[in-house]
């Protein structure tokens, strides 16, 4: 009798692992039916992309990051273009601007290579990295424009160098944090797209400050506080994903 009921036990479970193989084979189905189907909705094609680079630009965070490029551009190609007249205008000879670009190129390397553990190991999330950086990096640049001395232009020039290049390479990262898989390619390309149309004014820009007022200072305060515009818009990162969220749900195809 016990022999039976042994053998009964191993047949009972025998049978309970065949329908646990059963039916994890048909969830793996489900799954793989879900991800053709996912993928469906978004076929290779040239007019696929360009509908997908329109959708982009209806996306308030995608949105976001690109101001954060052209903020990049617009604050940071006019110092690394003007920036031994700059410091001319401040008093400094002309030899020392190799080493105002030395110490600027240094803190823009080490921004780049230096900071990501911030936020990779999570003291602070992109988002508020980005705030906090951005705020300090615009309160930077306007700040240039009271070094008046060798020592304070070259550290001030370095710590923007800092912020600049720490910003710069996290617009990469935000993008695959925020844009779907399908998009992220994409959006790499197209988070260019108004910091190219900003180089077109940049050289007018420049020019204006220098030939009709004379000095870069407002340069200077100009894009420091562009700079701490955009990056208070972090704090409503929430809302803007919200919004995403809401955006990418209106464009998904309905299922006949």
């Amino acid at each position: 009798m016990h022999t039976s009921l042994n053998s009964s036990q191993k047949e009972q479970r025998i049978k309970n692992t065949k329908n646990q193989s059963s039916v994890l084979k048909e969830a793996v189905s489900s799954l793989e039916t879900i991800s053709v189907k996912k993928e469906d909705f978004h076929p290779n094609t040239f007019f696929r992309h360009i509908v997908t680079a329109m959708k982009l630009y209806k996306k308030p965070l995608f949105l976001l990051i690109c101001l954060c490029r052209a903020v990049h551009f617009m604050t940071f190609i006019p110092i690394i273009t003007t920036v031994v007249d700059f410091i001319m205008d401040k008093g400094l000879v002309e030899e020392d601007g190799k080493y105002a670009i030395a110490a600027l190129s240094l803190g823009d390397l080490l921004g780049r290579l230096c900071l990501g553990w911030i936020t990779d190991r999570g003291y602070l999330s992109l988002a508020k990295y980005m705030l906090i950086t951005m705020i300090a990096q615009g309160a930077c640049t306007a700040s240039l424009s009271f070094m008046n001395t060798k020592i304070t232009l070259f550290i001030m020039l370095a710590i923007f160098g800092l912020f600049q290049g720490s910003l710069f390479v996290r617009h990469n990262v935000l993008v695959s944090k925020y844009m779907e898989n399908h998009e992220q390619s994409i959006a790499m390309g197209c988070m260019n797209f108004f910091s190219g149309l900003l180089g077109f004014a940049l050289p007018a820009y420049i020019g204006y400050f220098r030939d009709t007022i004379g000095s870069y200072d407002y340069i200077m305060y100009i894009n420091g506080a562009i700079g701490v515009f955009v990056g208070l818009l972090w704090a409503l990162e929430p809302y803007f994903r919200h919004k995403s969220e809401k955006t990418e749900d209106d464009n998904l195809p309905v299922a006949v």
